[in-house]
């Protein structure tokens, strides 16, 4: 009897998981396009997904279509996102386990500038990612220019366009190591982003399964060593933190 049960709760699980893979095969993951923490954050969340039967694919977008095409449901999830979202894109559903943690910094050319918080940027004019929705909520500037891709922020600095960027500092890292003069930033922390990966509603009952997977890579350290070894290949002289004391 309990070898019964046992093969009928299995043939169960199974159907629920097939019952979740898109018609095409593959179940689509939504980005923001170039953000270099989409490697890692990916590696962690397609991992949790083959554990669970299910082949994933990511793709990448300007971050505000990225979040429009998964709140849509014209693809299957969005990558990673702060909780800010959910005021405005109520058919996705966060997994409630956090992947990765991100410091959010102000970049400026002013040797002299001293941030700490968002309000220290009241005065100024700033320049955001597009669909960055929590550092849309939370900045108060003087101006704010929006953008589409983060390269593009720097053009603004330099430019002189704007007094200050704001990104995470996984971006803010990859992309001065690929800049001349990059001794010419600095850079102040000035809030903390942790992004959570999120379902549409269509695909509620994956999130006990993803749930569980998450939480068993992040008692393992799995996660860590994850995000350690991109740290590493991509800044191999980094002592610490995300990159080569590229910015100061």
């Amino acid at each position: 009897m309990l070898r019964t049960l046992s093969g009928l709760l299995l043939m169960l699980s199974s159907l629920l998981v097939a019952a979740e893979i898109p018609p095409n095969g593959v179940f689509v993951i939504s980005a923001t396009q170039g953000n270099p923490i989409n490697e890692p954050g990916y590696m962690i969340v397609r991992r949790a997904y083959a554990r669970l039967g299910i082949e994933t694919e990511m793709r990448e977008f300007p971050a505000s279509r990225a979040l429009l095409l998964a709140n849509n449901g014209e693809v299957d999830a969005e990558l990673g996102r702060n909780t800010a979202i959910e005021a405005n894109n109520s058919n996705l559903i966060r997994i409630p386990v956090l992947t990765i943690s991100l410091n959010m910094v102000a970049i400026t050319m002013d040797k002299e500038a001293s941030f700490s918080d968002f309000k220290d940027l009241q005065q100024l004019r700033v320049g955001h990612v597009r669909g960055a929705i929590r550092v849309q909520n939370k900045l108060k500037a003087r101006e704010v220019i929006k953008v589409s891709h983060p390269v593009q922020l720097f053009s603004l600095l330099r430019s002189g366009r704007t007094d200050a960027i704001v990104l995470n500092d996984m971006v803010a890292g990859y992309l001065i190591s690929q800049l001349e003069n990059p001794q010419q930033f600095y850079s102040h922390t000035i809030d903390t982003e942790t992004p959570f990966h999120y379902v549409h509603k269509k695909h509620r009952s994956l999130v006990k399964g993803l749930t569980r997977e998450f939480k068993a890579m992040h008692s393992s350290g799995e996660m860590k060593q994850i995000l350690d070894e991109f740290i590493r290949r991509l800044w191999p002289d980094a002592k610490e933190g995300f990159g080569p004391d590229i910015v100061k």
